[in-house]
């Protein structure tokens, strides 16, 4: 329940709280006890996990959603909890932690299945998160085709949420087209580009916390991904790489 309740804070427009219940739920990753509500609570976690922008979770959440992966199908408990393929948030924890040809492979796992079983909306949140992966690997023309999909079948069954951040996707993928090349930005995903514009605005670990409603130890993990990814080894050649290619 303290998982169901911090997305529907963040769906209510209140991240404070939702964040405060997160911070109750992410010890049980490190020590879970296992019972019948063990996979509700890993499926709900992913959506956490990508709100606040928390790489480090992302991996051990896709080590913990690993064994109900391979299980081809859906997966749920009757007449309580229902979830699409588990190869779907099991992509996305990948995708998230920074394993983009396993969340690939893992998406497209789930999308097939998702397909098969007829989990429509299922389908459109794979296609989503297998679009953004395509992005950061550089393929912009394999993304575009995916992103329209789900943006097509998000607004034929009225989700304006999903519908919503594939337009931007697609209008980002427009935007690169347009420049005829990707930006090396591109390779962040959005909550690491938040957090480096604010470090290039020389904000400190806790300044950035606090302004994006994380915890230091996350915001540090992201800034040492961010430095791993664009080849820095410190903040002020972040900043100088920043400026060099935004100009």
């Amino acid at each position: 329940m303290t998982a169901f309740r911090a997305n529907a804070l963040l769906l209510a427009g209140h991240p404070q709280q939702a964040r405060a219940c997160y911070e109750r739920l992410r010890p049980q990753l490190d020590d879970p006890v296992v019972d019948v509500r063990w996979a509700g609570v890993l499926v709900q976690a992913i959506d956490l996990v990508e709100a606040f922008g928390d790489a480090a979770t992302a991996g051990l959440l896709a080590r913990r959603l690993a064994p109900l992966a391979r299980y081809p199908g859906a997966h749920g408990i009757p007449t309580v909890l229902f979830v699409g393929a588990m190869d779907g948030p099991y992509g996305r924890a990948l995708a998230h932690a920074g394993d983009l040809p396993a969340a690939e492979a893992a998406l497209r796992r789930a999308i097939d299945a998702d397909r098969a079983l007829g989990a429509r909306p299922y389908v459109v949140l794979g296609r989503l998160a297998l679009a953004d992966v395509l992005r950061r690997r550089g393929r912009p023309d394999a993304a575009v085709p995916v992103a329209t999909a789900a943006a097509t079948e998000a607004r034929r069954l009225d989700m304006p949420g999903p519908g919503a951040r594939a337009d931007q996707l697609l209008a980002a993928l427009s935007l690169a087209a347009a420049r005829g090349r990707a930006h090396p930005h591109d390779v962040l995903t959005a909550r690491e580009r938040e957090v480096a514009s604010l470090v290039v605005r020389a904000r400190s670990n806790r300044q950035i916390a606090e302004t994006l409603v994380l915890s230091e130890r996350t915001v540090e993990s992201h800034v040492r991904n961010i430095l791993a990814k664009l080849g820095c080894t410190n903040r002020t050649q972040l900043v100088a790489h920043w400026r060099a290619d935004s100009s």
